[in-house]
């Protein structure tokens, strides 16, 4: 099975976030792609989520780890057969980050045992990895870490993130007697509007600062009952150059009627470039690509966050495609293939 057959494969699995037999079903299909007699592998679950390790060798500190996740977001039934068009393979997870997935698989299997090789597969990254990579990042400590989860560019820089749960408070009573009560769904819309006040706008070109989104929002039983406690969700992302202990009491305090609750939190990442591996990652990169990527600072965040606490160096660069999440998500042919190559390289002469 070649890298792309692989990838239209991984991909019918449906692995999101709440089907854990498909999680198990892609689990058992990527261990069975790896025979025990050859390969050295461990893996664990936390809350259901599994984690895969597989290596050359029996060592928890190879010298390249490659860090891929399987799980997806949400998607339409079609979306989880794979399609070719031209360059493109169309398809969930295609490439966030499926396709990346499989030309690992295909390195780990044919380099020489020699090399000092592993990949880890997680099934949480979607979530924050919180139950997949941050834990594996306490038990392996690879010399250096390839995370292809990036569109073509070499990333530099990633934002922290910093989830917050708000809740709003009232007093219930009848709709008809709103004189009696107090609405708590509109004290979170106004500590919202004051909250949203905290944050400098941006766009496309001017983007390396803190932002908000508001993602989930739920308040209320019945239209005609007063609600006396209504709550939102805000995903905020920030940069080396913000204090979010400064941000978070910035929006406690934006009003006495609600209640601010931190639920996830990890900091930015600023990659070590000036290690003596990552400039040799670099130069693979840059010299050996058909194109030259340029440097990425991402808004997003990736899985190399929980090994970056951990002190350990690592090069993320992905292969051209678009449409993440989206119902049109789609990864070049052309460039899987490309990176399948360079990074088989790498790992030869530094593995």
């Amino acid at each position: 099975m070649d890298t792309i057959e692989l990838s239209k494969k991984l991909i019918s699995f449906k692995t999101t976030k709440d089907n854990l037999e498909e999680m198990k079903s892609c689990l058992e299909f990527v261990d069975a792609f790896f025979p025990s007699k050859e390969f050295y592998k461990f893996g664990f679950e936390k809350q259901g989520k599994p984690t895969l390790y597989v290596s050359t060798q029996e060592t928890k500190e190879p010298k390249i780890m490659f860090l891929v996740h399987l799980d997806v977001v949400e998607g339409e039934e079609k979306q989880f057969t794979a399609r070719e068009e031209g360059d493109r393979l169309y398809g969930r997870g295609s490439c966030d980050m499926k396709a990346q997935a499989a030309f690992c698989m295909t390195i780990l299997k044919t380099v020489p045992k020699d090399k000092s090789v592993a990949v880890a597969f997680t099934f949480d990254e979607e979530q924050g990895g919180m139950l997949g990579a941050e834990p594996l990042s306490e038990l392996v400590k690879p010399s250096f870490i390839i995370c292809p989860d990036a569109r073509y560019s070499l990333v530099v820089k990633e934002k922290g993130v910093m989830r917050l749960r708000v809740t709003a408070s009232g007093k219930a009573a009848h709709g008809a007697y709103p004189w009696q009560g107090e609405n708590a769904i509109e004290n979170l819309i106004e500590a919202f509007l004051k909250i949203r006040k905290q944050f400098s706008d941006v766009s496309e070109k001017d983007n390396w600062k803190a932002t908000y989104n508001l993602g989930l929002i739920n308040g209320g039983e019945a239209p005609n009952k007063i609600p006396d406690n209504a709550e939102l969700v805000l995903d905020i992302r920030y940069t080396e150059h913000d204090n979010p202990d400064e941000l978070l009491q910035k929006i406690s305090s934006v009003s006495d009627k609600i209640s601010v609750e931190r639920i996830e939190f990890t900091p930015s990442v600023t990659v070590d470039t000036e290690s003596e591996i990552f400039k040799k990652f670099e130069k693979a990169v840059l010299t050996e690509f058909s194109e030259k990527p340029e440097k990425y600072f991402a808004n997003g965040s990736r899985d190399t966050k929980w090994f970056s606490k951990q002190g350990v160096p690592f090069g993320i660069i992905g292969p051209k495609g678009g449409e993440p999440h989206s119902v049109d998500e789609w990864v070049s042919i052309s460039s899987i293939k490309e990176l399948e190559t360079v990074f088989k390289k790498f790992v030869l002469e530094n593995a």
